[in-house]
């Protein structure tokens, strides 16, 4: 029975109902083949300035000690019997990034048309997908058993085996047994491909609704009535190895905004814990009302069930409904040129000089570590190459070069893959304009000098032009 009075974060792992959710949430119930292979805990422990990148993989076993200690959990995205299908959708605002923890129904009301796009896609294909509700946003989850058709078919659209496989064993955990296979490996990126698809298709459907702009992985957008804010879609997990990220649990402690007041602001830090809660397609003012605190968590936690659920089915419609897309099609003509070799660099890219670039684009050239990590400036550096008749592999290639510069970077990709990060970022962007969901409507220098992306060197570059030549080219 819950008291009275609200539980304090060391008393929630000892509620009723609450450590058997997050266990079922990991596969780690009696019986279940299907399972996490490691866990990770976020806490004050960490540091002032903590990250889910400085985290220490943990054993499975280890759940009940990091329960104890009050830290955030993830579960890793490699699991041992399913590739696991996950999209964010985070509300975002540059001016004030802990708007989403102040003002909750502002903030999520905004992101409605974005979380029922989501739903209505993945709800048509026949994915029931489990919809959790985080601290600024969604996250939403299913699994494709590894021994099904979807899978192999995921696979097949792989041009080769990812790049970041071949590190794959340095990282594992000196306790794990298991291993990525060269198929499953395919397989994370083929679903790469394929949500970039379903993507889009939710920035189709949802953009003419929203009240706030919906962007792809993060990017900066320009000033709106409330700042610089926007809903995103994100999907940079599946930039990077798939044995190196991990995603919340459901039942889970959410104190990002307690554990990083640098970021989130001194008032956001003051607020309450919350908990990852399933929304199960509730109506918003349902799921506010109920709330997400940790009694209300332990009160739900008796009566939902969190098992990650199967979309074998809706994931064979979805490749199908993939394979009949233009951005198929434009996929296959991205694989089919290959960049240049690291050994022909110094004569290839390597020879690039971004001083004929707009100010802004070469910024990220000039300062990579860190510019070139941020997601608008490598769409801003993407349209202005496409624009100049660059091939978009040939760019990926330019940055995978800069990626790879030793003197740089420091231990950035100890964990990480620049090749596969740099080929990802930019065929995220690229293909958005490829498929007409980028018209460029911020490509100006207006918008840029609102996003904090324009130097004020006076270039002379007028990016309005730029665009017209993008679009010119990606009609022809």
């Amino acid at each position: 029975m819950l008291s009275d009075r609200d539980p304090s974060v060391a008393d929630y792992p000892r509620l009723p109902g609450v450590v058997d959710r997050v266990r079922e949430f990991c596969g780690l119930t009696p019986g279940e083949t299907s399972r996490c292979l490691y866990l990770a805990g976020m806490g004050a422990a960490g540091g002032p300035y903590v990250t889910w990148r400085q985290v220490s993989m943990r054993e499975p076993e280890a759940l009940d000690e990091l329960l104890a200690a009050g830290d955030d959990i993830a579960r890793s995205l490699w699991d041992t019997g399913s590739l696991l299908v996950y999209v964010d959708l985070d509300y975002l605002n540059a001016d004030s990034a802990g708007e989403a923890y102040l003002h909750p129904a502002d903030c999520f009301l905004k992101l409605e048309p974005a979380y029922r796009g989501l739903c209505a896609v993945f709800d048509a294909l026949g994915m029931p997908m489990l919809d959790l509700v985080t601290g600024a946003g969604y996250g939403f989850v299913g699994r494709i058993p590894l021994a099904g058709r979807a899978v192999a078919r995921l696979a097949s659209l792989a041009h080769e085996v990812p790049p970041w496989h071949r590190t794959h064993a340095r990282r594992r955990p000196i306790w794990a047994a298991a291993s990525i296979s060269e198929n499953e490996a395919k397989a994370y990126q083929g679903l790469g491909l394929v949500l970039e698809h379903v993507a889009h298709r939710v920035l189709v459907r949802a953009a003419a609704t929203s009240a706030i702009p919906i962007v792809m992985n993060n990017t900066e957008v320009g000033m709106g009535p409330t700042g610089r804010e926007c809903a995103s879609i994100d999907l940079t997990h599946m930039g990077d190895p798939l044995d190196a990220r991990h995603l919340r649990v459901a039942f889970g402690l959410y104190q990002k905004h307690r554990l990083r007041p640098d970021l989130t602001g001194a008032a956001a830090a003051r607020m309450a814990p919350l908990v990852v809660l399933p929304r199960s397609r509730r109506t918003l003012m349902d799921m506010l009302e109920q709330g997400r605190g940790l009694r209300q968590a332990a009160m739900q936690a008796a009566r939902m069930r969190v098992a990650i659920p199967v979309v074998e089915e809706g994931a064979l419609r979805m490749l199908d409904d993939y394979a009949a897309s233009g951005l198929a099609r434009w996929h296959r003509e991205y694989y089919g040129v290959r960049p240049h070799p690291p050994e022909a660099w110094s004569e290839t890219y390597g020879r690039f000089d971004p001083a004929g670039l707009p100010a802004c684009a070469a910024a990220c050239l000039e300062y990579p570590n860190d510019l070139l990590l941020r997601p608008g400036y490598v769409q801003l550096l993407v349209r202005i190459l496409l624009a100049r008749g660059w091939h978009a592999r040939h760019i990926a290639g330019l940055v995978h070069a800069y990626y790879s510069r030793p003197d740089i970077w420091g231990d950035h990709w100890r964990s990480l893959d620049p090749e596969t990060w740099a080929d990802f970022q930019v065929r995220v962007f690229a293909g958005l304009v490829a498929d007409g969901c980028d018209r460029g409507i911020d490509f100006n220098c207006v918008s840029t000098k609102e996003k904090r992306m324009c130097p004020g060197r006076g270039c002379g570059i007028d990016l309005r032009r730029e665009r017209d030549r993008l679009l010119a080219r990606g009609s022809s």
